[in-house]
């Protein structure tokens, strides 16, 4: 394993435990205001920065803790329902809004992934088009700024290819 995807693993690591915190946070909060108080909103905070940052299992993880935390503080709040199984109904509601909610932030992220993916390469040759060299260039003459090392580099504008090709 190279020391990026440690990194990214720690990373990742570090959002699921705090989102999870954050969630218990919030029907902790939840709670102590009463309730009178719908803090369902604020739910979606640690949901969609947790899929974002993450993926869509930990998003789904926050979700199922999200509304269990709900339905914790909703329990220990109201003693009696008209109906046992309102508050459970409830939450069974509010988990299927964070799991739509967090199905979709995963399908932005993968549709902006693939469309920066496609924005970088020829669609003829897959090659990396002129926008991904200066994005790499930029990256690698930062790098180079930082350790100042030597860099080089060699491009090559192949036009005769595009005449080439038959309609």
């Amino acid at each position: 394993m190279s020391a990026s995807n440690g990194f990214k693993n720690n990373f990742r690591a570090v959002i699921v435990a705090i989102c999870f915190a954050l969630a218990l946070a919030i029907g902790v909060i939840r709670y102590l205001t009463g309730p009178e108080w719908a803090l369902s909103a604020l739910y979606l905070f640690p949901i969609i920065l947790v899929t974002w940052k993450a993926g869509i299992g930990a998003g789904i993880f926050i979700s199922f803790t999200s509304a269990i935390s709900w339905l914790i503080a909703d329990l220990m709040m109201v003693n009696v329902f008209s109906n046992a199984i309102i508050p459970y109904l409830n939450e069974t509601f509010r988990l299927l809004v964070f799991m739509v909610i967090t199905f979709i932030i995963h399908k932005l992220r993968t549709a902006l992934e693939n469309q920066k993916e496609l924005a970088g390469t020829d669609p003829l040759t897959s090659v990396a088009n002129r926008r991904a060299f200066y994005d790499l260039a930029n990256l690698e003459l930062n790098t180079a700024r930082r350790y100042q090392t030597p860099i080089s580099f060699i491009y090559l504008d192949i036009d005769i290819y595009k005449s080439s090709r038959q309609y």
